[in-house]
């Protein structure tokens, strides 16, 4: 049942993510580049071909990602099964956990480092992700969306670290840098909406 669940989120976020690319980017809602969508879109083609097409060259990148946060999280020794729900939950952004108790039960900086990466990468646009890919640098400084959403996360991440630090009633007994960690995590958590 987690599986199914993992799954039916990880193929939300990839339709999710072809309907921007097909529909919106055309629609230049969203702020895409003109140059982007004359790569996504070519004439002369039918809907069909033009949907196939669109997706043959993203959802690919989509699953190496997910394959590579099932990979590291494996490194780490999360359990296989956890970690395929895990990269799932956190490439799409879906937010499902195969445990209760979030990512504090697996009790690793390196377990929360991986899912926080993928979380931002999920959340980050699938073109900055090609041209990151392709190593475009002169195309990767002028689409600055990746960069404004990492200066959100880490203002919010500082905001929410202050108040992880400071407790509700008091003190939480945190010490500053794990305070600072723990509200990094959550503030990609809370931008990805994951």
């Amino acid at each position: 049942l987690v599986l199914w669940r993992s799954l039916l989120q990880w193929i939300g976020g990839a339709v999710t993510l072809l309907t921007v690319v097909l529909i919106l980017a055309p629609a230049r809602i969203g702020g895409t580049p003109d140059a982007t969508i004359v790569a996504i879109e070519t004439g002369g083609r039918t809907e069909r071909a033009r949907i196939m097409g669109t997706a043959f060259r993203i959802l690919p990148l989509y699953a190496a990602l997910t394959g590579a946060c099932v990979v590291l999280l494996a490194i780490t020794g999360v359990p296989a099964f956890d970690a395929v729900s895990l990269a799932m939950s956190a490439i799409s952004t879906g937010g499902l956990m195969s445990h209760d108790g979030g990512l504090a039960i697996y009790d690793s900086l390196a377990v929360e480092a991986i899912v926080g990466l993928f979380m931002f990468a999920g959340a980050t646009s699938i073109v900055w992700h090609r041209m990151l890919f392709w190593r475009r640098w002169n195309a990767l400084k002028q689409h600055r969306e990746a960069y404004w959403m990492a200066l959100g996360c880490l203002g919010l991440g500082l905001l929410f670290g202050t108040g992880f630090y400071l407790g509700i009633d008091g003190p939480s007994g945190l010490d500053p840098a794990h305070a600072v960690w723990k509200g990094l995590i959550t503030a990609i958590s809370v931008i990805s909406t994951t």
